[in-house]
């Protein structure tokens, strides 16, 4: 996130696993879900009235132009020798 938005970007990690009541979940993958608190930078994003009802928290963009957002993101950039 600090790359794709060339600042400090804090978030929130949130980890989902299978239920461990004994059922059969052979089928069920982990999620992690990154929440950031802003909708872009420098812009806090405030819960509404849905989110805070429902429990969840919206984005007002697709996912898959954020996973292509991300893509674009130099990763080796962080390995180079200075």
């Amino acid at each position: 996130m600090d790359m794709n938005f060339k600042m400090n970007f804090p978030y929130v990690m949130s980890l989902m696993q299978s239920p461990v009541d004994g059922g059969d979940y052979r089928n069920f993958r982990m999620h992690l879900w990154l929440q950031p608190p802003y909708r872009q930078p420098g812009l806090i994003k405030y819960l509404a009235g849905p989110e805070i009802g429902g429990g969840n928290f919206m984005s007002d963009t697709m996912p898959e132009d954020k996973a292509a957002e991300l893509r674009k993101i130099d990763l080796k950039s962080l390995y180079q020798e200075e």
